[in-house]
């Protein structure tokens, strides 16, 4: 099932060949970093899913896997809601430094990057038992093509298209 990946590009890395045992961890990790490879290129909804089968030769098994890759996103818009610990431009800067830009590929490995990078800053709950962790969703999801919504037209002169936040923030499309 794959087309945007060319089967040499998934096969790097993969720890599991021919002749080997199958282990189901091996099998995990393998599933795991396959998916990684597809997260690098903004499909967020790819599934793989590991089909063993039966061979004629007793003993041996083709192990398979199933993919379905999904549409690469863009990342639209970081938007940030419930934030009383520190300044916004601080998690935007967090999050420019994990690589999420608007315009680029959203790749879910930046996202938990994103995560890690805010849970060491030391603002934020880290465990469940202090209170409510971080959660970042993705929200209005929307072709790469038109990661800002349909026909909107960013101007910057034209006031009643965009709202101007301050100086360090995005633009803000009205609803």
């Amino acid at each position: 099932g794959n087309k945007k990946l060319p089967e040499a590009k998934l096969g790097e890395g993969l720890r599991m060949h021919s002749g080997q045992p199958i282990l189901d961890t091996l099998k995990e990790a393998d599933r795991k970093a396959l998916i990684t490879k597809y997260y690098e290129i903004g499909c967020i909804d790819t599934q793989i899913i590991p089909d063993p089968r039966l061979t004629d030769q007793p003993g041996v098994v083709d192990l398979l896997y199933k993919i379905e890759e999904g549409n690469p996103y863009v990342l639209g818009e970081l938007i940030i809601r419930g934030n009383e610990r520190t300044k916004d431009k601080v998690l935007r800067r967090e999050a420019a430094f994990a690589g999420l830009l608007p315009g680029e590929l959203l790749n879910l490995n930046r996202i938990e990057a994103y995560k890690n990078r805010l849970n060491t800053l030391g603002y934020f709950v880290n465990a469940p038992e202090q209170g409510k962790a971080i959660e970042i969703k993705i929200v209005d999801r929307r072709p790469a093509d038109k990661p800002y919504g349909d026909n909107v037209t960013l101007d910057p002169n034209d006031v009643s298209l965009t709202r101007m936040q301050g100086p360090e923030s995005p633009i803000v499309l009205p609803a």
